[in-house]
């Protein structure tokens, strides 16, 4: 999996929306996502704003998860609040209409008709065959149909949110107060040759992509969040 410039400041700044990761307490999502390369960044957002925790050991479910790529469409300079702690309880509402309890096929799904699929966020999801075999949820492309047997993770090619949804996020953080949050971006250059080095991006550390081998210059802009609170 390779990342740009931008999915990497964005895997950074998804990683500071709360201090702490949160587990999840199902252990089939949490290895069926965590396996996933290009889930990592719905991954972490779930961890981060502490709804992996909210993911039962004992109950099953269909969880679609948006792509790096589908994340990276939510560009930064767009939906500042997206990625700020000021948002995190805004974040976590949308995260949640990803998340249906029940574990069934994607065709199954399909035949709720007109009726929505609950989730466990106040919005239910309608998943459509567009195609024989090809499916849509509320408009977005479901890239992956395979199921697991408690947990199914189905790959999305968009987030599911309403523009009313992400208007939330256009807010500007607020600096200098309690609980608001400061932003700041460093740029560090990286020189090669190197052995061939990881190109997964851990949120809040600094990271580089390994495109190519030998000599070469690699700029990376990492963005950290503070709180003046803490």
């Amino acid at each position: 999996m390779k990342y740009t410039f931008a999915t990497v400041t964005m895997l950074g700044l998804l990683g500071s929306v709360i201090s702490a990761p949160v587990l999840a307490n199902n252990r089939h999502a949490e290895s069926m996502l965590a396996e996933q390369g290009d889930l990592s960044m719905f991954y972490q957002a779930l961890r981060n704003t502490g709804v992996a925790g909210e993911l039962k050991e004992n109950t099953e479910y269909s969880i679609f998860a948006p792509t790096n790529a589908a994340f990276a469409r939510i560009e930064p300079h767009a939906y500042p609040c997206f990625y700020s702690t000021q948002c995190r309880a805004d974040l976590a509402a949308i995260l949640r209409n990803h998340i249906v309890p029940r574990n069934e096929t994607i065709h199954d799904l399909s035949k709720w008709g007109g009726n929505p699929i609950p989730t466990l966020g106040t919005h239910g999801l309608y998943v459509e065959e567009t195609f024989k075999n090809d499916y849509e949820v509320d408009g977005h492309s479901v890239l992956s149909q395979g199921g697991g047997e408690h947990v199914s993770v189905y790959r999305i090619d968009g987030v599911i949110a309403s523009d009313a949804d992400m208007a939330k996020f256009r807010r500007q953080p607020v600096a200098d107060v309690p609980g608001a949050v400061t932003e700041k971006t460093v740029t560090t250059t990286y020189h090669a040759p190197m052995a061939t080095p990881p190109d997964y991006v851990v949120p809040g550390g600094s990271s580089y992509n390994s495109s190519d081998d030998g000599v070469r210059t690699t700029t990376v802009t990492h963005t950290t969040t503070t709180d003046p609170s803490e």
